[in-house]
């Protein structure tokens, strides 16, 4: 069994630990907490560190259960087996695939929904994945809450966006070079004004360049890129649409991407928006919308990307 202990260790003795409990659930938990919990002698498999007693467990409270096996692995070693925990809860949290993976790199997948990522997730157990809803605010919160406790060697998010070009053919998919708040602003007579423009905010504040947030992670990577911009409501409006898109002047349109960006370029972690094209804005009947399509080609250009970044 394991049992609570409230002493203090260096939280760098464990970084995955791995419990099985007696009907065979798997509990996947980070070695990040300050709490400590004792292994009491019983038939169990260590790796890491087996010279230690005492493993941290970033849980409150006193836990007492029984197990079938515990696996401890390193914080410094690296290529351990990461055995995922289950099939989570596709709504909103992690949530990993059944298919154990030897994991190199620590990375996050974002995306809104499970469906967006759905072609990843039997093959990508090695990584993190955060279901954050639809929206900025949601994106915000997931992220921030989630970050907090766990560092990455980059994040990704995929998912698919509409294009206000009509010759950028739907099904395809691209690196986001630029994104920004579109319709934080005022429309006034008849045009469009942002924050800036208003003099309530200063287009160059960090991490914003002129009122755009860029990825300076793209530089190296020959692979298709392009400029989004970030909504908070969509419309079948062609007045609309041209006003939005005159006054940032980009190629794709999603409800999500520059809070992606905003939270990476705040807390200073490598990040990749990748956005399979899905419809022409302002179109809403989805018969002429290709969805999967989109997904199937920004998830190929995800794991295209992974491979270049691995290669280096």
């Amino acid at each position: 069994m394991i049992k609570g202990v409230y002493d203090v260790l260096l939280d760098d003795f464990a970084e995955f630990l791995y419990i099985v409990n007696k009907s065979g659930t798997r509990i996947r938990l980070t070695g990040e907490g300050n709490m400590q919990f004792e292994i009491v002698p019983m038939p169990i498999l260590i790796g890491a560190f087996a010279k230690y007693r005492f493993i941290l467990f970033p849980r409150p409270g006193r836990i007492i259960q029984f197990m079938r096996s515990i696996e401890m692995f390193n914080a410094g070693d690296v290529n351990h087996e990461k055995i995922p925990f289950g099939k989570g809860n596709f709504k909103t949290g992690i949530i990993h695939s059944e298919k154990p993976k030897f994991a190199t790199m620590s990375i996050l997948i974002v995306a809104a929904t499970e469906q967006e990522i759905k072609p990843l997730l039997p093959n990508w157990s090695n990584a993190d994945i955060l279901i954050t809803g639809v929206g900025i605010p949601s994106t915000v919160f997931h992220m921030m809450q989630h970050l907090k406790h766990r560092n990455y060697d980059r994040i990704y998010q995929v998912g698919i966006a509409g294009t206000f070009d009509k010759h950028v053919s739907l099904g395809s998919a691209y690196l986001i070079e630029s994104d920004c708040f579109a319709d934080l602003g005022v429309i006034e007579n008849g045009q469009w004004h942002t924050m800036n423009q208003l003099g309530f905010s200063n287009p160059d504040d960090s991490p914003f360049n002129a009122g755009k947030l860029f990825n300076p992670h793209l530089k190296t990577i020959q692979l298709p890129t392009t400029t989004a911009a970030t909504v908070n409501r969509l419309t079948d409006n062609k007045k609309e649409i041209e006003l939005m898109r005159s006054s940032h002047g980009s190629q794709l349109e999603s409800m999500e991407g520059a809070a992606f960006h905003y939270v990476a370029l705040q807390l200073n972690i490598p990040f990749y928006q990748i956005r399979g094209i899905s419809n022409l804005v302002g179109v809403r009947d989805k018969r002429e919308w290709k969805i999967q399509e989109a997904i199937d080609a920004s998830c190929t250009l995800f794991e295209n990307l992974e491979y270049h970044l691995n290669q280096r």
